[in-house]
């Protein structure tokens, strides 16, 4: 993967979790959906649960769902319609992927034949698993 294409997937990433963001704070500032919030922190409070809120769960969850609904609407809105993406994830260009598949499958079988190597290390090296100094 190359610089580029580093930051091309920090902007596509970026771009969709700034919005998501937005429209989640956005949400949460229009009056009905204020009102359950507090009423639900009060409810919380009551239960014995006055370190957990509401607006602590809703960036843990609905934040999440939101930006993935962003990025998941704004590459479905790129696929039909190529101008957009470029303005809805802040760039048209996808990162290629494939160098860093390769680099994470040949670390895997690297990973795998790592034994053989160290026992072959070790008979090249005279080291026969044999303590020589004791009494045969």
């Amino acid at each position: 993967m190359t610089v580029n294409d580093k930051l091309l997937a920090i902007i596509r990433t970026g771009v969709p979790a700034a919005i998501g963001a937005l429209i989640a704070w956005l949400v949460g500032r229009i009056p009905a959906v204020a009102d359950v919030i507090v009423s639900i922190d009060a409810f919380l409070s009551e239960a014995g649960l006055a370190g957990v809120t509401v607006l602590g769960v809703l960036n843990a969850v609905v934040l999440g769902l939101v930006i993935a609904g962003y990025y998941w609407l704004a590459r479905e809105l790129g696929a039909r319609f190529p101008v957009l993406e470029k303005w809805l994830l802040g760039s048209s260009v996808v990162p290629d992927y494939s160098a860093g598949a390769a680099l994470m499958s040949a670390n895997a079988e690297l990973a795998q034949q790592r034994p053989e190597l160290e026992r072959l290390r070790a008979i090249d090296a005279g080291e026969t698993g044999f303590d020589s100094s004791a009494p045969q």
